[in-house]
């Protein structure tokens, strides 16, 4: 039952997803680049040239930390409850109501961000720390 529901939530979810409505948004670098095929030689030198970029290189720390947190939180954490042998004995579906609630809080967040898109004009413009909020 409980992984009938977590189905249930994941396929809402990609639901959601695919059905974002694909827009123009004035000044975005989309509309500014036009769609040119790239052979895989250009594509891989303009990739590396960006990886190896100073200023890309200053995200690498929260890059590195982001990789960390989201392991953890996705597979560490949710194996240890399954592990703990008072956990697991107690409820043995904790790992899947974990995962439900991950996948579930997604979804609803999907749900919440959808609303503001369309509610907040230049929602892409404002950072987390933006006075006018």
């Amino acid at each position: 039952m409980m992984c009938g529901f977590l189905f249930a939530f994941c396929l809402i979810n990609l639901v959601l997803t695919c059905c974002l409505p694909t827009r123009e948004v004035k000044n975005s670098v989309a509309g500014e680049n036009p769609n040119k095929k790239l052979i895989f030689g250009r594509q891989l030198k303009a990739t590396v040239l960006t990886v190896i970029d100073p200023y890309i290189l200053l995200f690498v720390p929260r890059f590195l930390n982001h990789g960390l947190l989201i392991s953890f939180f996705m597979n560490v954490f949710p194996t240890s409850l399954q592990y703990s042998t008072i956990l697991a004995k107690k409820y043995p579906m904790l790992t899947a109501y974990y995962a439900f609630a991950m996948c579930s809080g997604t979804t609803l967040c999907k749900f919440g961000f959808c609303k503001m898109i369309f509610r907040i004009v230049d929602l892409h413009m404002y950072s987390i720390d933006h006075k006018s909020w």
